[in-house]
C-alpha cells in the first residue's frame, strides 16, 4: 500500500472518530464515494477500536472476517500442501493449518496467507528475490520460514514451521514461573532477535503472540522478516529503511514506527522492553485504555512508563522489592524514546539481564567504584595513602579525646579520672604522630605500618584503663576505614564496642560512635542485617542525647543510606542520605567534604532509582565540591568524577562520560601510580568506548589495563581474564582476529591452570576462542573447542544461557 492511501485512510479514519456513531456512515458516504478500499479499510479501523482490547492487541487491520467469509480459500491447495483449518488472524493475513498431500513424507505447517490489500504488485518479483533469504533462518528459538510465493490468482503465501505453544507471557502466567525462570526465558528470546539482527534481518512486530512456548518451555518467534519481506525497499539497508505502510500492534510498537522516522534494530530492542516489562508485571507500559490512534501516538511518543517495581504487583513470586533498582533501570533503558538511548543490541539487552541473574552491576545503572576499590585494598593489604592521613585521624583523634574529656569534667565525681585518661591517651595519640616521621621510619614509612604498631600497643598501655582503650580501639579502627583496610577496622572496633557497651551502656556518645564506624566493614562483607541494626541503635541514641543532631548522627545516616543503596532499598536511602547532606553542611559549612561524599551515594540512590536527573544532579554538587577542596581529597574528586562519568556513558552521552572517566584516571596515576584503582579506571574507559562502538579505543584502554594487571599481578583474577576476553574478541569483531587470538588463548590457560583462584570458568574463554579460529577459518582446532565449551558452559549454566547458545551457534556458522 503507497505511502499517501495509508495516510488518507488515516486522516479520514481519525476525522470518523471525532463524530458521533450515528453521523459515521454518511460521513463516510461524503468521503470516501466510490472507493470501496477507502471505506472497508476505515470501517475495519473503527470496527477494532470499538472493541479497545482487541485493538490494543492486534495490529490496526483485522482481516479474520475477510477470510472467514471465504470458505473456498480453506478447500485450496498450496504448493505440496492442503490447508486442514484456520488457527489465527492478524494484521497481515490469516494463518491456516496445513498438511502434505504429495505423499512423499507426512508433515504439518503452517501457511500464512497475505492480504491482497497489503502488498503492490511487484510482490511476486520481491517473493522470489527475499523467501530464500529469510528461509536461512537457521536458529532453534525461530520459526522457520519453509517456503512461499504467489498463486496463480495472485495470493501471496507464505509456508512456515508449525508451532504448538502458548504466548510467552500467558506461558508464564499459567505455569506459574518466578523471576528467575522468566528472566531465562526472555534470555533465548534475546539470542533469537540477536541471531536475526546479525542477518539484517528486523521484525518490526515483535510481541507476546509472536513469540510461542512450548509445553517443554521452548520460546519460539514467529513472522520473523515477514515484515522485511512486505516492506516496499527491499533494497535499502536496514537501517536506511523508511516507513511506508506497515502492520503493526499499538502496544508493542517504538515510537519511531508511529512517527515514521527510520527503522533500525533499535525498534525491535523497543518491542523487547516491552515485552521484558510485561513478562515482569504483567501489566503493559502504557495504558490505552479509552484512547483513539492519535492518543496512543502523543501518548508513546511523549510520556514515560512508570518503574516496573511501582506497578500493583499481581503475582507474588515476581514482588516489587526484587523489581526495583537493576529490572527497572533495564526496563527503561530499553523503552527509551531516542533509539540511540536504547540498548545498542540485543546482546547488550541480554547481558544485562544476566548480569543481574549472576548479582553483577549492571549496564543500566551507574558504576559503583567505591565498592570495587575497597575489595581491591581487601586483597591486596598495602599502603594505598601518605603519611598526612594518619596526621588527620589523629587529630580527629585528639578532638574526639578533648570532647569525652569535657563530658567527663561535667560529671564531678569522675573529673580528675577521666583528666588522667585524657592525658594518656593524648600521649599515646602524639606517639603514633612521631612513630610516622621519617626520623622514626625513614622517608618510606607507610601508614599501615605505623597503625599496626600502634594496635600491638594498645593492650600494653592502657591497662587497667579501658577507657582510654576503648577511645584508642576507635581511632584506630576509623584509620583503618579511611584507608579501606576492613579486616583491621573491624578488628578494632569490635572490643571497641564491647568496652563502650561495658563502661557506658548503650545510651552513650562514644557507644553510637563505635556502633556507627564497626558497621561500616560490616556493610563492606555484605553482612547487611547486623550492620543495619547498629546504624538504627547509633542514630536512635544520638536522636535521643542531641535533638540538634551531632556529626556522627550524621555519619551513621550516610552509611545506613549507603546499606540500603546496596541493597536496592532506595526509597529508604533516599531521605537518610538526604538528611546526612544537610546535617553536614549545617555543621560544618559549606563547603566540606564529608557532605560532598555522602551526595555520591545519594546520586547513586537517585541512579538507581530511576532518577537519572536527580542523580546528576548530586554527582555535580560533589564533583564541585571536592574541585574547592583541597588536594587531598583528590582521590574523592576522582571517585565523584568515575560516578558522574559512567551515568552519562549510560546515557549516551559518551563525549562528556568519556572526558570525566579520564580525568579519574589521570588522578589515580597522580596519586597512585600503577594501582588498582587506576587498573580500574582503564577498564571503565574501555567499557565506555565499547559502548560507544569505538572498538579501537576500547581495545587501546583495554591493552593498557592488560599491561597494568601483569604489573601488579593481577594477572591471574577474574577482572584480568574478563579484559583478555574482551580485547580479544574486539580485536576478532574488528577484523582482526589473528591478532585477538593470543589474548584468549591467555585467558583460557589462566581460567584452565586455575580456576579455583580466579572463579573463572574456562568455558567461556574457550567459546571466545572458538569464535576467533572460525573467524580465522581454522574449523579443525575451533570445532572440538566450541564443543568442548558449549558442553561444560550447558552444564553449568543450562541450555539456555545465552554464553551456552553463543558456543553452540559457533559450530554451525
Amino acid at each position: 500500500m503507497a505511502d499517501q492511501n495509508w495516510q488518507k485512510i488515516k486522516d479520514v479514519f481519525v476525522a470518523a472518530l471525532e463524530k458521533e456513531p450515528r453521523e459515521r456512515a454518511p460521513y463516510l458516504d461524503e468521503c470516501c464515494g466510490g472507493d470501496r478500499t477507502l471505506r472497508q479499510e476505515v470501517e475495519t479501523l473503527l470496527d477494532a477500536h470499538s472493541e479497545l482490547d482487541d485493538f490494543i492487541e492486534q495490529p490496526a487491520f483485522k482481516v479474520g472476517d475477510v477470510f472467514a467469509q471465504d470458505d473456498q480459500q480453506r478447500e485450496k491447495q498450496f504448493g505440496s500442501y492442503r490447508i486442514i483449518r484456520e488457527i489465527g488472524v492478524g494484521g497481515m493475513g490469516a494463518v491456516f493449518l496445513a498438511e502434505r498431500v504429495d505423499g512423499e513424507f507426512e508433515h504439518q505447517v503452517a501457511i500464512k496467507i497475505i492480504r491482497q490489500t497489503m502488498v503492490d504488485s511487484d510482490l511476486a518479483r520481491r517473493f522470489r528475490r527475499e523467501r530464500q533469504i529469510l528461509a536461512s533462518l537457521n536458529h532453534p528459538n525461530i520459526a522457520r520460514l519453509l517456503d512461499g510465493g504467489v498463486t496463480e490468482t495472485g495470493t501471496p503465501f507464505l509456508v512456515m514451521e508449525y508451532v504448538k505453544g502458548e504466548a510467552l507471557t500467558t506461558f508464564a502466567q499459567d505455569q506459574q514461573l518466578d523471576l528467575n525462570a522468566r528472566l531465562h526465558l526472555f534470555l533465548d528470546v534475546c539470542g533469537a532477535v540477536a541471531y536475526a539482527h546479525r542477518n539484517l534481518i528486523v521484525h518490526r512486530d515483535l510481541k507476546p503472540n509472536n513469540i510461542l512456548v512450548s509445553s517443554e518451555g521452548a520460546p519460539k518467534l514467529l513472522d520473523f522478516g515477514l515484515a522485511k519481506l512486505l516492506d516496499g525497499d527491499l533494497t535499502s539497508d536496514v537501517a536506511e529503511t523508511q516507513t511506508g505502510f506497515r502492520a503493526l500492534t499499538p502496544a508493542y510498537a517504538s515510537p519511531e514506527q508511529f512517527t515514521g522516522e527510520a527503522i533500525t534494530t533499535a525498534s525491535d530492542i523497543y518491542s523487547l522492553g516491552t515485552v521484558f516489562y510485561e513478562l515482569l508485571t504483567n501489566e503493559r507500559p502504557f495504558n490505552f485504555e479509552g484512547k483513539n490512534l492519535e492518543q496512543i501516538i502523543r501518548s508513546i511518543s511523549g510520556s514515560q512508563p512508570p518503574l516496573p517495581s511501582s506497578v500493583k504487583q499481581q503475582d507474588p513470586k515476581a514482588p516489587a522489592a526484587k523489581l526495583a533498582g537493576d529490572l527497572d533501570n533495564i526496563a527503561l533503558k530499553a523503552l527509551r524514546k531516542e533509539p540511540e538511548r536504547r540498548y545498542q543490541s540485543a546482546e547488550q539487552f541480554a547481558d544485562d539481564v544476566e548480569r543481574y541473574l549472576n548479582g553483577r552491576p549492571v549496564l543500566a545503572r551507574p558504576s559503583t567504584f567505591r565498592y570495587r576499590a575497597e575489595k581491591f585494598v581487601l586483597r591486596n593489604r598495602v599502603a594505598v595513602a601518605t603519611a598526612s592521613l594518619v596526621v588527620l585521624a589523629v587529630l580527629a583523634g585528639l578532638v574526639a579525646t578533648v570532647w569525652q574529656s569535657r563530658v567527663a569534667a561535667r560529671e564531678r565525681d569522675q573529673a580528675r579520672l577521666a583528666q588522667a585518661r585524657a592525658e594518656q591517651l593524648n600521649t599515646f595519640l602524639q606517639s603514633i604522630l612521631s612513630a610516622a616521621s621519617p626520623e622514626e621510619k625513614g622517608k618510606d614509612a607507610k601508614v599501615i605500618e605505623v597503625l599496626n604498631d600502634a594496635a600491638q600497643n594498645i593492650d600494653a598501655e592502657f591497662v587497667g584503663q579501658p577507657e582510654s582503650k576503648a577511645q584508642a580501639l576507635l581511632t584506630i579502627g576509623q584509620t583503618y576505614i579511611q584507608l579501606g583496610l576492613m579486616d583491621e577496622a573491624e578488628k578494632m572496633l569490635r572490643p571497641a564496642l564491647k568496652l563502650n557497651l561495658e563502661l557506658y551502656g548503650e545510651s552513650n556518645h562514644s557507644t553510637a560512635a563505635s556502633q556507627a564506624a564497626l558497621a561500616v566493614p560490616l556493610l563492606n562483607r555484605s553482612k547487611f542485617e547486623e550492620a543495619e541494626g547498629l546504624l538504627k541503635q547509633a542514630i536512635a541514641t544520638e536522636r535521643k542525647l542531641s535533638p540538634v543532631g551531632t556529626k556522627n548522627l550524621a555519619y551513621a545516616l550516610d552509611v545506613l543510606g549507603e546499606l540500603y543503596v546496596q541493597t536496592g532499598a532506595f526509597d529508604k536511602a533516599k531521605p537518610l542520605l538526604e538528611e546526612s547532606v544537610k546535617s553536614f553542611d549545617r555543621l560544618l559549612g559549606i563547603p566540606n567534604a564529608d557532605s560532598a561524599f555522602a551526595r555520591i551515594s545519594l546520586g547513586r540512590a537517585y541512579a538507581y532509582g530511576g532518577d537519572p536527573v536527580g542523580a546528576e544532579n548530586a554527582y555535580r554538587n560533589s564533583v564541585a565540591t571536592f574541585r574547592q577542596l583541597p588536594a587531598r581529597y583528590l582521590m574523592r574528586l576522582g571517585i565523584a568524577l568515575v560516578n558522574l562519568g559512567y551515568l552519562l556513558v549510560n546515557q549516551g552521552n559518551y563525549a562528556d562520560g568519556i572526558s570525566m572517566i579520564d580525568e579519574a584516571d589521570s588522578i589515580f596515576v597522580a596519586k597512585q601510580g600503577d594501582s588498582y584503582p587506576t587498573f580500574e579506571s582503564k577498564s571503565y574507559l574501555s567499557n565506555s568506548y565499547f559502548f560507544k562502538g569505538d572498538l579501537t579505543q576500547s581495545v587501546a584502554y583495554g591493552i593498557k589495563a592488560i599491561a597494568l594487571g601483569r604489573k601488579l599481578k593481577l594477572d591471574n583474577t577474574s577482572d584480568f581474564v574478563a579484559v583478555l576476553e574482551n580485547v580479544g574478541t574486539g580485536l576478532t569483531r574488528r577484523g582482526k582476529p589473528a591478532e585477538g587470538e593470543p589474548f584468549l588463548r591467555e585467558a583460557v590457560k589462566i581460567t584452565t591452570d586455575s580456576p579455583a583462584k580466579n572463579g573463572v570458568s574456562p568455558a567461556f574463554a574457550g567459546s571466545r576462542l572458538g569464535e576467533c579460529l572460525v573467524a580465522q577459518r581454522k574449523f579443525a582446532e575451533a570445532e572440538p573447542l566450541l564443543i568442548k565449551s558449549s558442553g561444560e558452559l550447558n552444564t553449568r549454566l543450562g541450555p539456555r544461557d545465552p554464553r551456552t547458545i553463543a558456543a553452540f551457534h559457533q559450530l554451525f556458522l
